[in-house]
This record gives C-alpha cells, structure tokens and sequence, in this order.
C-alpha cells in the first residue's frame, strides 16, 4: 500500500489586508504572512501579496476555523453582540446580506461544503470576493504538491488552482500528461482528427477559466486570427515561387501625432515594440468582439480610424515620419 500525502503552497494578491481577509484565510493557515513579489509570481502595483500552507490543496477538512471565522467577522461589523448562540450559517447569511449578497450563490456552496466538513479553498475565495472590505482580491493561486513512497497514477505530480479577478482555472500535472500521451498515440496512428480533438478540449478548458465572456469571445477571435496568421506564414515559406504570400500594409508617421507624455509613451511600449526613433504599433483587428474589448487613449482613436479608412494593418510612428492631414498633431519639447 503506496504512502502518500500533499502540501500545498497559496498566495494571495489584495489591495490590502483587511478584516475579511485576515480573518478567513489567518484562521485556516499555516504561517500567514506577508511575501515579496518574485518574477515568477508577480504583484500588481498597489496590491500586496501574503502566503501560506495548506497539508491539502483539495479541502480543509477541519471546518472549525472556517465557521469561527464566520462568527467572528458577524461580530467585527456590528451585526451581533455576542456569537454564543449564532451558527456559522446564520453568521454567513448575516455577513452577505451585509455586503448587499443576500442571495449570493456562496453561501449554498459554501453551507453544503461545511456539512459536508470538506470545504474548497476556491469557495474561501469566492467568499472573499463577496465579502470586498476594500481589499480587492486581485488573486488566490494554490499550487500542491503529491508525494509517494510507492508512485501510482494520481498520486503523485501537483495540481495548480488559480482565482483571478479576470481568470479563474485550475490545471494538473496528471491530466497534462494524459493528453500528452494521448497526442502520442494518436499522431504513431496518424489519427490526426482525434489528436485534434484532444487539443481541442484542451484550448477549450483554458477560455473557459476566462471569466468575463466578452473577453472569452474576443481571446477566441484573436486565437483564430493568430492561428490563421501563423498558417499564411508556414504556407508562404514552403510557397513555390511566383506564388503571391499574404500582404500586410504598414505606413510611417510622425511621433509628432502622439502626445509628449508618459503615458502616451508607456502605452505605445506595452502595446507595441520600441524602435530606435519610436514605436511599431499593429492596428487592432477589426472583429466587434476584441474592438468592444479595447481599453485605448482618446488620442489615438482618430490615428485608429485613420488605419481603418486606409486599410493598415501596422502604424510605425517615427519622428522623420510623415504629417497625415486631418491628423492631431501635438508640439514636443
């Protein structure tokens, strides 16, 4: 009989930590405490991040803490005097209530799950997310660990949980491998529409962990754009010659059209690629799903319309660049 067990490593990333967040997560943990941001798991500006263990990424399976929490945070915020005779369900209710969720779907998940005794830290999370006293959960991230004296298929390898406010998933080392054995498989047999599928699921399990569907729409809509992009490439390099490859129009025109300030500047550097005199910025694609999705400067939405108009695909902004009338154009120190 194989030995086994787990540890799992969480972090939380808030604007700060606040009663609610102290409370829920400080009451279940193993050394909760603040951490430094590190290049494999950054922090946003403004946000800080905690850490701490769990022996089982799964659940916690001693739900005492979770309903003193619960009771205790009924207290913090006024809605009881004592907590004597107040249950953990009625404490739950009180505090969604609070936070103007009475119907919140959190409180089901989370009642049946501590009847249960086996709570999710995913549904702590989804607490925390109600329960917002200004500390903005910006993500809960559960990475575990499997470990076994005598390796068997699922009980060894790590699981990673992932609630962001934009993206909320979760992916194993066992079903990553599975597929990759499947794909294994079925290219030897040259079953090239079963390995596809396999992919398929795959992709398919990603865009659903984005939560926004707008966003999940307008991901898609790129995804299919790129892979479309990707395929013109691959076909023009082993293309005979004389064949005519897929053209893109690219235009120059001067930085004067963009403003003299940082911000204009940092958004052309995180959207597009710096160049010696300026930046190379590719023109959206013109789908409504990612144009709906688009989060762009007033000044460059007439320069956007100019692109649409004149059919470019890429705008090199260069100070040498032309002058387009009708253009905005901004003085420069």
């Amino acid at each position: 009989m194989s030995n086994a067990y787990s540890l799992a490593t969480c972090i939380l990333v808030v604007r700060r930590c606040t009663p609610v967040i102290e409370t829920l997560f400080g009451g279940i943990a193993q050394k909760f405490e603040a951490a430094l941001p590190t290049d494999a798991m950054p922090c946003p500006d403004g946000f800080q991040m905690f850490t701490f263990h769990l022996e089982d990424g799964d659940g916690i399976s001693d739900n005492e803490p979770i309903r003193e929490a619960l009771r205790c945070l009924h207290l913090t915020y006024g809605l009881s005097r004592t907590s004597d005779d107040l249950t953990a369900e009625d404490a739950l209710r009180g505090l969604c209530a609070h936070f103007g969720l009475p119907d919140h779907p959190v409180i089901a998940a989370l009642g049946a799950e501590m009847q249960d005794d086996q709570v999710n830290i995913e549904t702590l999370g989804k607490l925390a997310e109600a329960l917002n006293d200004g500390h903005d959960l910006w993500s809960l991230s559960v990475q575990e660990g499997y470990w076994a004296d005598r390796p068997t298929e699922g009980n060894f390898g790590g699981l990673a949980q992932y609630r962001g406010s934009h993206f909320a998933g979760a992916f194993g080392t066992s079903s990553s491998l599975a597929a990759a054995r499947d794909l294994q498989t079925l290219l030897s047999q040259a079953d090239i529409s079963a390995a596809a599928e396999v992919v398929y699921v795959r992709v398919r399990r990603i865009l659903a962990a984005v939560r926004q569907t707008s966003q999940r729409a307008a991901v898609l809509a790129q995804l299919r754009l790129l892979l479309a992009e990707s395929d013109s490439v691959e076909q023009c390099s082993g293309a005979r010659a004389g064949s005519v490859p897929h053209r893109y129009t690219s235009v120059v025109i001067s930085t004067a059209h963009v403003p003299d300030e940082d911000e204009a500047r940092n958004y052309l550097a995180a959207k597009g690629d710096a160049i010696e005199y300026g930046w190379l910025w590719k023109v959206p694609p013109p789908q409504a799903e990612i144009r709906d999705c688009l989060e762009m400067p007033d000044w460059l939405k007439p320069i956007l319309a100019f692109a649409d108009a004149e059919r470019i695909d890429r705008i090199e902004f260069d100070g040498d660049g032309e002058l387009i009338e009708g253009l905005p154009i901004y003085e420069h120190t």
